[in-house]
């Protein structure tokens, strides 16, 4: 179907293909509601789509536009047990927040200047990451090798992540002893990276045969401050790094 659509309560789409369809709404239209949501199930979204919600939620559904702009600020939009090829390029006034759950990315996805979640994904093909920031520890995921993150951070840090054969540039992998616990993270690269100090009772992760390039230890808390990485003996009881170089 191709309709326009002015917005006044939140809007439930399901199992329809909508082509070049319009949504409009204004401020007058939400009256007192603090927020309006749009809920897409089962359908197929073609042509660039304005979406004026502040909570997008989908499932089964598929975006085969260029664009997706959102019209309010900070606007969530998330994707739940979908198989999903591809992303629109997401516009928004600020950061958009994006959430994936119980998704399998078939292909090779590039996610730029968003707050992201990803909670039980399956990555296919290596994706890029750029000016991402991870707002809940990631855990339980397994990036492809050769995937890259640049300029990401890494809110809460990592738990029982495998990201071997990845490039990390200019990213912040998060504060507290449990910042990358139980993760595996070997032949990576790190380019002016941020990582937590580690204290007797951290835990092990695994970061051999890796190569730190003007990367930084960040102490949090009352006297937050910053050291050059090096590799000592207390390092190496935490975490393993064989076979790893240092350098500036």
């Amino acid at each position: 179907i191709s309709v326009d659509l002015r917005v006044v309560e939140d809007l439930f789409v399901r199992d329809v293909r909508l082509h070049n369809c319009t949504f409009q709404g204004s401020d007058e239209d939400r009256k007192d509601r603090q927020v309006v949501s749009a809920a897409f199930y089962n359908c197929e979204i073609h042509g660039d789509v304005r979406l004026p919600f502040d909570r997008i939620v989908c499932e089964g559904t598929y975006f085969h536009g260029e664009t997706l702009q959102m019209t309010r600020g900070g606007a969530m939009i998330s994707f739940a047990k979908t198989r999903i090829r591809s992303l629109p390029c997401m516009e928004s006034e600020g950061q958009v927040h994006l959430c994936l759950e119980d998704c399998q990315l078939t292909d090779a996805v590039s996610f730029n200047n968003m707050n992201l979640n990803l909670r039980n994904v399956h990555f296919a093909k290596p994706c890029e990451f750029v000016e991402v920031v991870f707002v809940d520890k990631v855990c339980d995921l397994v990036f492809p090798k050769k995937s890259k993150f640049r300029q990401v951070r890494f809110k809460d840090g990592l738990h029982c992540v495998i990201a071997s054969g990845c490039a990390f540039e200019g990213c912040n992998l998060g504060y507290g002893q449990d910042a990358l616990s139980d993760c595996l993270l070997t032949q990576c690269s790190f380019r002016a990276c941020r990582f937590p100090f580690l204290e007797a009772d951290s835990p092990v992760a695994n970061l051999s045969g890796c190569t730190f390039a003007s990367c930084r230890i960040q102490w949090s808390g009352q006297f937050a401050h910053e050291e050059s990485f090096v590799i000592n003996s207390h390092w190496l009881r935490k975490w393993n790094l064989a076979g790893s170089t240092v350098g500036e």
